[in-house]
């Protein structure tokens, strides 16, 4: 049977598990580089700056990966509202 210690280790490192995988899911860069072609559907997601993440607009690519890209530029403006 698990102890108060042991289930409260496992529940910490459960958390910090959750905490730094939405980190490294974060743009740390983001592309001025007109890339709308690859741009597949209507959905984004905005992110903000957050520690090493930057502020950028992810969009899904034809391929399935995520693009990362700089929230001024005027295509991802375009394809944000389009």
């Amino acid at each position: 049977m698990f102890k108060n210690r042991d289930f409260l280790l496992l529940s910490v490192t459960f958390f910090l598990i959750l905490l730094c995988k939405r980190h490294w899911n974060c743009c740390k860069t983001a592309t001025r580089i007109d890339l709308s072609a690859e741009v597949t559907g209507n959905t984004y997601k905005v992110q903000h700056t957050k520690h090493k993440c930057v502020n950028a607009i992810k969009f899904k690519t034809r391929d399935g990966q995520t693009l990362c890209a700089h929230p001024d530029e005027q295509w991802v403006k375009n394809c944000r509202f389009h």
